[in-house]
Order: structure tokens, then C-alpha cells, then sequence
């Protein structure tokens, strides 16, 4: 249905390809997961600027002069900003904030693997594969298996037919990127009596995981849950994991972004501070009567707004952070 629909619009290929890729598997984690920790929280520039590169609304009106040098041009080593970013995900000069970026996935994806209780490390080559791998992984319900982590973005410049394969499914593109990934490292892949596991880590940069890579981390969280016990929950094990690693792909995109933006590095102000060290949005936005009403009755914290309150501690202030969300959702502390 939507196949037919996309042209009555008007869509280019390539914008049905981003459309398809913003839906991938866990493509939005990292637009709804709950800042309960560091690694799980943004600084307010760069979720604003990754949602505007997400909707492809322009990161900075008609472009500009890359950081990297050089002037417009339609050449392959053209240095020209263009105002929604792809750029960043092109331009040769900027390939060292990709290598960051992903470096500090496959950093990400070995720490959840410990997290998990499996023994993981990075970077450690096996003579029965001729590239090596990311990470390996191994434990007592899991048997040996090798990641390869990579992180592709859909470039609008390739021909429509390319567009139209890469915009059949939600997971055409990463799988495609997994195919040359094999092509050019692994020679196609194991053979498949290997006694051992080669997983696609791959993920778009908007998001979308590769369906297997899902599968097996699925797996391996209920594999986890049920050696925790009773009390663990494979659903939050899950959502955290996940979490982890789409907002750490997300700040690293920010990085790729920033590192040709003329100006988005300026964006960026101030640190990620305690979790949930916001005000909480009952005392921003509820009436002055509610909040009074509150306090009497459900004994809420004092509102924060206004000049009426004295400066406070550091103890008193722990009430408008996680603690003030505790007692809004009516639990004493």
C-alpha cells in the first residue's frame, strides 16, 4: 500500500531509502529511551541536531564551506556543506570521526556483551578467518562468535535503480552493506560447518540494525535472564542494551556531523549532568493551584519557579531530580 502511495507524493527514491532506514529494527530507541544514565543521555544540541538530520530538515540553511577546506564544486573532492549533512558521511576528509565512530560502538557492543555475563573482547584475530574481527564473545549458553561492526549511511548520489533495491524493505540497505562486507573481508563468509558464530553488527546510521544481529541479541539477553533468576527482566535487560548502543551510535553521528558543519560544533554547550537532573515537567508546566494542590496533598517537593526559595543544598536539591520524579509517581522516600 504504501508503495503506491509514496509516488502520489512525489518522494525521490533516495527519500523513500531514508524513510525505509528510519524504520529499521531499533531505528528509534534513541529517540524515546529514558535518561536514567549518562550513557543514555544527550546533550540538548546534539538531539536536536540528530533529529533534524533524522527528518532531513536543514542542519544549517543553504550549507556552507566545509571545516575540511576547498570550495563549491560538483568534482568528487568538492568541499561544499550541503544543509542536511550527508556530506559529513562522504567527505574523505572527515574519515577520522567515522573510525571514531566506530571505534566507540564496537567499545559499546563489548561492554554489553560483558554486562550481559559473556566474556567479550576486541580485536582479537582467528586464523580460520582471513579478516579480523571486532569483537569476540563466548560463554557457558554461548558458543564462539565473532561481530563485525560497521556503520553505513544510504547516499542519496547513487543511480535509481540502486535506490529502489535499497528502498525494497526496512533492512535492504543494511543487508546489502553486510553482502559487500563479506565480499571484501571474508570471502564471501564461513563455510557453514564452522564452529563458530560471524555476526553482522551492522547498522544504518539512522538507526536500523541488521535483522540477524537482532535476532541473535534477543537470544542472547533471554539467555542472560534466565541465568540471573526469577527477579530479572528480559524485557528491561533488552531495552538497556539497546539503548547503550543506539545512543552511543547517535552521539558518534553527531561527531560525523559536526565534523565538517561550519558551525554545529558551536551548538554544543554544556555537559551531561546527574540523571534525570532535570526539573520535573509537573513544576514546568502545571498551574500554580496544581502544584499547591500537590504539595498538600500528595506531598510534592516546593515548586522550584519563581525567586521564592531560599538557595538550597545539595541534599534538598536531590528533590526536583530523580527523587522528585519518585514522588510525583506517588511513592515516599
Amino acid at each position: 500500500m504504501l508503495g503506491c502511495v509514496v509516488p502520489s507524493f512525489g518522494w525521490y527514491p533516495e527519500d523513500w531509502t531514508r524513510l525505509q532506514n528510519c524504520a529499521g529494527i531499533w531505528a528509534g530507541v534513541w529517540l524515546t529511551v529514558t535518561p536514567t544514565e549518562h550513557g543514555l543521555s544527550f546533550l540538548d544540541g546534539e538531539y536536536a541536531a540528530l533529529v533534524r538530520f533524522r527528518l532531513r530538515v536543514p542542519l544549517q540553511p543553504e550549507g556552507g564551506p566545509c571545516r575540511r577546506g576547498g570550495t563549491r564544486g560538483s568534482a568528487r573532492w568538492r568541499r561544499w556543506y550541503d544543509p542536511e549533512g550527508d556530506h559529513a558521511h562522504s567527505c574523505a576528509r572527515n574519515s577520522g570521526t567515522w573510525t571514531r565512530r566506530h571505534g566507540h560502538l564496537r567499545d559499546q557492543l563489548k561492554t554489553m556483551l560483558r554486562w550481559l555475563g559473556f566474556w567479550a573482547e576486541a580485536e582479537q584475530a582467528d586464523s580460520r578467518l582471513p579478516h579480523r574481527p571486532d569483537v569476540r564473545a563466548q560463554g557457558f549458553t554461548l558458543p564462539l562468535t565473532h561481530f563485525e561492526v560497521h556503520v553505513s549511511h544510504p547516499q542519496r548520489s547513487h543511480m535509481e535503480a540502486a535506490q529502489d533495491r535499497r528502498g525494497s524493505s526496512n533492512c535492504a540497505f543494511v543487508e546489502e552493506a553486510w553482502r559487500r562486507r563479506l565480499d571484501r573481508h571474508y570471502a564471501g563468509g564461513p563455510p557453514p560447518n564452522a564452529p563458530f558464530q560471524l555476526i553482522p553488527a551492522v547498522v544504518c546510521s539512522y538507526g536500523g540494525w541488521h535483522p540477524e544481529f537482532a535476532q541473535w541479541w534477543r537470544g542472547a539477553v533471554r539467555a542472560a535472564a534466565e541465568r540471573a533468576g526469577p527477579t530479572a527482566s528480559p524485557q528491561g535487560m533488552l531495552w538497556r542494551s539497546v539503548g547503550f548502543l543506539s545512543v552511543t551510535l547517535q552521539r558518534q553521528n553527531f561527531q560525523v556531523l559536526a565534523g565538517c558543519a561550519p558551525t554545529l560544533e558551536h551548538q554544543v554547550q554544556g555537559r551531561l549532568g546527574r540523571p534525570l537532573s532535570e526539573v520535573p515537567e509537573f513544576w514546568r508546566a502545571a498551574p500554580e493551584a496544581a502544584v499547591l494542590w500537590g504539595g498538600e496533598e500528595l506531598g510534592y517537593p516546593p515548586s522550584p519557579r519563581g525567586d521564592a526559595l531560599e538557595p538550597v543544598g545539595p541534599d534538598s536539591d536531590l528533590l526536583h531530580s530523580a527523587a522528585g520524579h519518585v514522588r510525583a509517581a506517588g511513592m515516599w522516600l
